[in-house]
């Protein structure tokens, strides 16, 4: 259930209102996963690379809703196992058809990066009419790395593929 690194407290008023849910050239993340070892472990490799912030934390997927809800963040990071309403859930709560085709692009970046639930990878993608973008993260190996691509919505396939080999090969310092 830690929240706010500076209060613990559930929902992170103190980063609304220092403007840390929408840093500069930062993106803003809430985790939701019941292993809170994960989400510790996440949380510093993606706030090590300097590109993310993640303004919330939580084990539960009803508290990640109510996260997400206030704070507004860029990334939500869950998992699909959860107390409460499950990962799957969540997403039927926020989701609409762009948001179900930038889960989808998410989930191919993914796997293409083989995450799975101990594999410290993450995704965001961002949809502007037909402008995309997609971000992502992995630390497989122990070394955090971060990219970005950037095209048009029907080339996301390729957009996908083209970030998954970035990641495979940058080293972040």
């Amino acid at each position: 259930m830690l929240v706010c690194r500076e209060t613990d407290s559930l929902g992170c008023v103190n980063c609304v209102e220092k403007g840390w849910n929408k840093m500069e050239n930062k993106v803003t993340v809430v985790l939701a996963d019941a292993n809170e070892e994960f989400r510790t472990m996440l949380r510093q490799r993606m706030e090590g690379t300097g590109e993310f912030h993640v303004a919330g934390s939580t084990e539960n997927g009803d508290q990640a809703l109510d996260l997400v809800r206030r704070l507004r963040p860029q990334l939500l990071v869950t998992d699909v196992v959860l107390p409460g309403l499950d990962g799957f859930g969540l997403l039927r709560q926020l989701n609409h058809e762009d948001a179900a085709f930038c889960a989808g692009t998410e989930r191919r970046l993914s796997g293409l990066l083989g995450g799975d639930c101990s594999a410290p990878v993450g995704c965001y993608a961002k949809l502007h009419g037909d402008d995309f973008t997609l971000y992502g993260f992995s630390g497989i190996d122990g070394t955090p790395r971060s990219g970005k691509v950037q095209g048009k919505r029907e080339d996301a396939e390729a957009l996908v593929q083209a970030l998954a080999a970035q990641l495979s090969k940058k080293v972040s310092i």
